[in-house]
């Protein structure tokens, strides 16, 4: 599978499709596609099993933050075809090989992939589910070819062996399944209060690959917000925003 990631704080990936090759993302991540390629949309992403398997696995994805849905873009000509996919979020995209291992990531990570790659789902502690910054569900990535995933900021990768990291609770992106994957109460008091990281830190053990995010999306929404909030005006009984406003 050949394909280039282009931009710098709003990327995207252009694939190339051979013919008769195939490739599938979320609904809506398309950008452009050359002449010669179909689109299919699925609602039943997994194909072995009877429909009660596939419907499970489909309501995983969507418990996962991902559409209901599926599309699927097969090259049909008798020439290589390009097809790009665009995040939704200002940061990075970055390329993940599935099939020696498996991947878990933050819900609503993944862009799309190679047709053979599936989402799933993790369930992690009831700890780690509340304080960890992920909730209870994390999207796993299984199966064998390439999954393209998206987050804030910038995406830097940690490889890890037999060691152990601690990541601002949030900034974690996706790990390798062979991480263990727990939280850490911040001692100290005056820590708690004043340091600006909560009450936990995320941390990571073991031997595998961490991702982290320089900017989790949550906080950069909760910036625009702040910043527009004091420009919230009451006229005539309707609220507005003046986000251009001079101060």
């Amino acid at each position: 599978m050949e394909f280039e990631i282009k931009g710098n704080d709003f990327q995207f990936v252009e694939v190339l499709l051979h013919s008769g090759e195939s490739f599938k993302s979320e609904p809506g991540a398309m950008l452009y596609m050359e002449d010669g390629i179909k689109m299919d949309t699925k609602f039943f992403d997994k194909q072995e099993g009877g429909f009660f398997s596939k419907l499970g696995h489909t309501l995983k994805r969507v418990i996962t933050g991902e559409s209901l849905a599926m599309t699927y873009y097969i090259n049909t000509s008798d020439v290589c075809k390009k097809i790009a996919f665009s995040a939704e979020i200002p940061g990075k995209i970055i390329s993940i090989e599935i099939g020696k291992e498996e991947f878990l990531f933050q819900p609503d990570a993944y862009l799309c992939s190679s047709p053979d790659v599936d989402i799933d789902i993790e369930v992690t502690r009831i700890k780690t589910g509340l304080f960890g910054g992920e909730g209870f569900i994390l999207q796993k990535l299984t199966g064998k070819g390439i999954a393209f995933v998206n987050a804030c900021g910038t995406i830097e990768k940690i490889e890890l062996n037999n060691e152990t990291i601690k990541v601002d609770t949030g900034s974690l992106v996706g790990f390798s399944k062979s991480i263990e994957y727990d939280i850490e109460i911040v001692k100290g008091l005056k820590n708690v209060l004043f340091s600006g990281e909560g009450i936990t830190l995320t941390k990571l053990s073991g031997t595998g690959i961490v991702y982290i995010q320089s900017m989790p999306f949550k906080r950069f929404a909760n910036k625009i917000y702040n910043a527009i909030a004091p420009k919230l005006t009451k006229t005539n009984g309707e609220s507005s925003v003046d986000i251009f406003d001079s101060e």
